[in-house]
C-alpha cells in the first residue's frame, strides 16, 4: 500500500481489518479486550464433558453475550457514520 498525501503537513487517518492470531503467538487483540470470552468458552467445554450438559448453558449465554457485544462493536466501527440523502439526486 503506497500513501501519500499532498503536502508534509497533511495527516493521513486509515483503519485496517486485522485478524485474529493463533494462541500459540502469544496473547492477541481478544484476549486482550475480551478475557471472559476465553474463559467463558472453557467453562462451557468443561461442563458438557465433565458435569452437566444442562449447566453448561450458563456459561454459554454468557459467551454468547460477550459474542454479541463484539459484533455490535465491529458492526459500529465498520458501519460508521451514514450519509442520508432526502430527496432526489442528480
Amino acid at each position: 500500500m503506497v500513501i501519500r498525501p499532498i503536502d508534509d503537513t497533511t495527516a493521513i487517518e486509515y483503519a485496517y481489518r486485522q485478524r485474529v492470531g493463533p494462541l500459540s503467538a502469544g496473547i492477541n487483540w481478544v484476549y486482550q479486550e475480551y478475557p471472559n470470552l476465553y474463559l467463558f468458552g472453557a467453562l462451557v467445554e468443561a461442563q458438557a464433558y465433565a458435569v452437566d450438559p444442562q449447566k453448561g448453558l450458563m456459561w454459554q449465554q454468557r459467551r454468547d453475550d460477550i459474542y454479541d457485544d463484539i459484533f455490535k462493536v465491529d458492526f459500529r466501527h465498520r458501519a460508521g457514520p451514514a450519509i442520508i440523502v432526502h430527496g432526489p439526486t442528480p
